[in-house]
């Protein structure tokens, strides 16, 4: 079998394309140590007009304890995050979290 090029690149290319700034987690009550994330603004409807703008995180499987929930929220940039949905990305060994905007940092 062929080893996958791609997967030893994957933490490269993380690194190269997460957000300087760390997000602070929440995951369930537990507010976890600040971690990397990568931000992507919108989907690929979104260039047609089709759909509202979309946020979403993506967060390394190894960084989270469990896997995303409804119940976590995180903050970045002055905002927090509330999670709506997730999407497992085997590929990467991460989750793609869907936001929702809950306001500026109080």
């Amino acid at each position: 079998m062929t080893p996958d090029p791609f997967a030893a690149a994957a933490p490269a290319i993380f690194a190269a394309f997460a957000d300087r700034e760390r997000i602070v987690y929440t995951q369930g009550s537990v507010v976890l140590p600040p971690i990397s994330a990568i931000r992507i603004d919108a989907d690929a409807g979104d260039l047609l007009g089709s759909t509202p703008a979309a946020v979403s995180y993506e967060i390394r499987a190894a960084d989270l304890p469990a896997p995303p929930s409804k119940r976590d929220h995180f903050t970045h940039r002055g905002r927090r995050w509330n999670v709506e949905e997730r999407k497992a990305l085997e590929d990467v060994a991460g989750w793609r979290v869907f936001v929702v905007d809950a306001g500026p940092v109080a």
